[in-house]
């Protein structure tokens, strides 16, 4: 099968079509500029603040944001499960608490508005 873009826009990302429907990346440019994202991303994650703000416009090169994006969130959330899996004994109820309730405010409360608003 002939190549194809994953977008058409983006002439930059040219991939195979695989027999199930899914495209497969074969660009080397893809691959070159992924792996300094990830692990800007990783550093962002590990401390580094600002780092990671890099790797959705890194990858934007070779292809649209948005899908830039939509790769980068499973990687965002493996990294969030690795680190809740190795801190799962190191955590303080006391620094916990507010978190939690911030969280849960943030949660409820646009949901609360939006529900009186309709």
């Amino acid at each position: 099968m002939a190549p194809l873009c994953i977008n058409k826009d983006y002439a930059l990302a040219p991939g195979l079509l695989h027999p199930h429907g899914m495209t497969l990346i074969t660009d080397p440019l893809f691959y070159l500029l992924a792996i300094p994202a990830i692990v800007a991303l990783g550093l962002g994650k590990g401390g580094f603040a600002g780092v990671g703000m890099i790797s959705t416009p890194l990858l934007a090169l070779t292809m649209p944001p948005l899908q830039a994006a939509a790769i980068l969130l499973p990687i965002l959330l493996c990294q969030d499960v690795i680190s809740v899996w190795v801190y799962r004994h190191d955590w303080s109820a006391w620094n916990w608490r507010p978190h939690a309730t911030s969280v849960v405010a943030s949660a409820c409360l646009p949901a609360l508005a939006r529900w009186r608003r309709s």
